[in-house]
């Protein structure tokens, strides 16, 4: 999610694959559920053909494995309610130096003030605040790409 080399998973439908002849290559369409939108845009930024985004991709056999078996359930990102995402971004520097933040705290109040809330917890998807914390995403995503580029 801050970085390049930070992993993230999504999971998705391949519908389409066509040849590319000018760039010897293959395109995949995978379509991803739109609820992934903004942390798509947070864990990869913006991609495009001057600044691809290096991915991997994997034929899952029915569902995504889970490791309940190991007793713990792995909660996926867009799963997460917003309040608990905004939790472990305030937690990253890139975050922190994308609101200006001096730390986790401060972080934490620029999230709080940005989304109109007293708490996080308030925040709340389908609702205005909700609404307010998928624009931060996104800019936040947009703001990465942008770093990513500049490096």
């Amino acid at each position: 999610m801050s970085d390049e080399s930070s992993p993230a998973a999504f999971t998705g439908s391949l519908v389409n694959l066509k040849n590319v002849a000018t760039h010897k290559a293959v395109a995949l369409t995978i379509e991803v559920p739109e609820e992934y939108g903004a942390a798509l845009v947070a864990a990869f930024g913006w991609p495009s053909g001057v600044n691809p985004v290096p991915v991997a991709i994997a034929k899952l056999a029915g569902e995504a494995p889970k490791s309940e078996a190991k007793g713990k359930k792995t909660e996926h990102w867009s799963e997460m309610a917003p309040s608990k995402q905004a939790a472990i971004l305030c937690q990253e520097k890139d975050f922190q130096e994308f609101l200006e933040a001096w730390d986790e705290e401060d972080a934490a109040e620029a999230v709080r003030k940005f989304c109109s809330v007293d708490s996080r917890k308030n925040i709340v998807r389908g609702a205005a605040t909700g609404h307010l914390w998928d624009r931060l995403m996104i800019d936040y995503g947009a703001w990465l790409r942008k770093k990513r580029e500049s490096k």
